[in-house]
């Protein structure tokens, strides 16, 4: 690298300047320390909005799963913690989560009783043409949380559908913050992320 002064900036960018910054730690590669403390500024606040995200995220599973609605983690709150060294390493901007079609409107009042707040809109509204419902926001430690539930993993312009009763396998479990998750199989995720 012949400018490092760029780094942080490109890393954030691309999503990894948390990953950027533990690699090049963990290397004992020396770097100004300009660029050297916007790294570390940039993991230090994604490590903290995951810690807020996934602290938020067990409650909501812990409502599901009393509420007896069966839900799976998607996309970056999954990967954060079977992919990466450390859920904090991987910078989210929202928790997905999939549900089933009939799940969806019982799903986002749990969110409302948990204190999310989510635009108001005629229920019939809230499943026509799209993939998911409105995102449901919630602020908890200085942190804005998104929570986006999702009745089919694809979007309406993709061809397909993975959904709860779509799905190729059975689910895998995960640990997240001491508490177990449900992600998809290992044929779903790879169909979802390629897709």
């Amino acid at each position: 690298i012949e400018d490092w002064q760029e780094l942080p900036s490109a890393a954030e960018a691309h999503g990894l300047a948390p990953l950027v910054h533990a690699h090049l730690t963990q290397a004992g590669v020396t770097i100004p320390s300009e660029p050297q403390r916007e790294l570390l500024a940039f993991a230090l606040r994604h490590r903290h909005a995951n810690r807020v995200r996934f602290r938020v995220l067990g409650e909501v599973l812990d409502a599901f799963d009393k509420a007896d609605i069966p839900v799976v983690v998607l996309k970056g709150a999954v990967l954060a913690h079977i992919l990466y060294p450390s859920p904090g390493l991987r910078p989210l901007s929202d928790i997905d989560l999939l549900v089933d079609r009939r799940e969806a409107l019982r799903a986002k009042s749990l969110l409302l009783a948990l204190g999310s707040w989510a635009p108001p809109s005629p229920l019939s509204r809230d499943l026509a043409g799209h993939h998911h419902l409105p995102a449901a926001i919630r602020t908890s430690d200085g942190q804005t949380v998104l929570i986006e539930v999702h009745h089919d993993a694809f979007s309406r312009d993709s061809p397909g559908s993975l959904s709860m009763d779509r799905l190729s396998g059975a689910l895998q479990p995960f640990w997240m913050e001491g508490r177990p998750a449900r992600a998809f199989g290992h044929t779903d995720m790879l169909y979802h992320l390629c897709r």
